[in-house]
């Protein structure tokens, strides 16, 4: 049965969600679904959030997936910032969504005292790395192959409350798996 939008039939929804893959592999379609179906607010937060920040030149170097030579950056930083942001997030009230790859054990750790001492529901995102490339070369806006890296090494270490796979499953069937998860997660 679908979840109806003016409603949480959760119980105990978390202050966090974590959506966790690789490159291109829908999270960031999955968080905005989600948001819009729960009647309570959650901020989405990616960590796009934080590389959409630096310089336009820096950006569009990531995006092709040339070297950024500026004093100062480096790819952990910016990482360690996204963790920062979130805690501040739930520590100011809101809930959040997070969206991100959490690439390194060093972000994991990162991420899990983030969100230290609040409820947080963790998604493992997949899909094949042949869709992966697809997207990429649709999207345009990141080097071919990056979500398939990633798709080796993201999920390392990581324990989820769920793993769903959106190669070919619809965001709407995959809402309800969430939802579904959502329902029966106990804190």
């Amino acid at each position: 049965m679908p979840h109806s939008p003016s409603t949480d039939p959760i119980r105990n929804l978390p202050f966090a969600i974590l959506l966790n893959g690789p490159s291109s592999a829908g999270k960031s379609t999955l968080v905005g679904a989600l948001q819009n179906r729960f009647r309570t607010m959650f901020l989405g937060f990616g960590i796009d959030s934080i590389l959409y920040a630096l310089p336009p030149a820096d950006l569009s170097a990531m995006k092709a997936g040339r070297p950024i030579n500026r004093e100062g950056y480096t790819y952990d930083l910016l990482v360690e910032a996204h963790h920062a942001a979130i805690r501040a997030v739930l520590e100011s009230g809101c809930r959040v969504i997070v969206d991100t790859a959490l690439l390194r054990p060093a972000h994991r750790i990162g991420f899990d005292t983030a969100v230290k001492g609040f409820d947080t529901f963790r998604i493992g995102v997949t899909c094949n790395p042949d869709e992966l490339d697809r997207r990429e070369r649709e999207r345009g806006d990141r080097p071919i192959g990056s979500g398939r890296r990633e798709a080796g090494i993201v999920h390392d270490e990581m324990p989820y409350d769920l793993v769903v796979d959106t190669t070919d499953t619809l965001v709407d069937v995959l809402l309800d798996q969430v939802l579904d998860a959502l329902h029966r997660w106990r804190p």
